[in-house]
Formats: C-alpha cells, sequence, structure tokens
C-alpha cells in the first residue's frame, strides 16, 4: 500500500499513462492475491477493482490525473518468475544478450548445466548492462 499511495502523489507531479503491478503470487490463490491487491487500489485510488490479472482499470489521482493500472502476478504454481516476465516484455532489442543461447548451448556440450531461472537472471543483466545503456 505505501508504494501504490507513493505512486499516486507522484501521478500529481508526472504524466504517467499506464501502471503495471508485478507481484509474486507467494502462498496465496490467485483470487486471494487479487482480493489484497483491489483493497488496497481502493483505499488509495477509490477506484473500481480489478476483475483479472493483465486488465487496465482507470485509476485517478487526487488532484484528477488519470492513469490506467494493471496487475500481474509472477510464480503462478511456481512458474513464471520475475527474470521470465522481464526478458518476455523487453522494450528494446538484445543483440548481447540473445548471444547468451549460444553460450549455454556450448557450456552444454561440453556436459555442463545451467538451469532456466539462473539463465534468465544471467540474460536480464546482460541486457541491463549491455542493451540498454
Amino acid at each position: 500500500m505505501t508504494t501504490l499511495k507513493a505512486l499516486e502523489a507522484d501521478l500529481q507531479k508526472i504524466d504517467i499513462e499506464k501502471i503495471g503491478l508485478i507481484l509474486d503470487i507467494e502462498n496465496y490463490s490467485e483470487p486471494e492475491r487479487l482480493e489484497w491487491v483491489n483493497k488496497c487500489i481502493q483505499q488509495v485510488f477509490k477506484s473500481k477493482t480489478l476483475s483479472r490479472t493483465k486488465q487496465f482499470i482507470d485509476i485517478c489521482g487526487d488532484n484528477g490525473t488519470n492513469a490506467k493500472l494493471a496487475c500481474y502476478f509472477t510464480n503462478v504454481g511456481g512458474k513464471c518468475e520475475l527474470e521470465t516476465l522481464l526478458k518476455a516484455i523487453k522494450a528494446r532489442e538484445s543483440p548481447h544478450a540473445d548471444c547468451l543461447n549460444s553460450w549455454k548451448t556450448c557450456i552444454e556440450s561440453q556436459g555442463k548445466q545451467i538451469n532456466q531461472k539462473g539463465f534468465d537472471k544471467f540474460w536480464v543483466s546482460i541486457y541491463l548492462r549491455y542493451d540498454t545503456c
């Protein structure tokens, strides 16, 4: 909720069109987690609530500033870590990070293994360091 309050204050100063909340589902069901998110949204923005993830709703700040807000849960059923999501929604071309696929193939050809979660973390790190600077 603290983050949403800070966001509401930012809406008054910065023109923000869309906001995406990315949360780990932890040990909750999707409906339970969505209910918690909606309670937080209602306390800060007093807007309509989300009926599902990946759906935008209109929110309004105290000064009448409007934005769209959506929510996405990671780690649903033990799948889709944050790194997997970040890789999927990259904002720029990723030639440096994409070359890691060749590196992974090379490592595996030498009898070594790297799990997908570790690989995705490394991919995001290279993407941030070399492809977005």
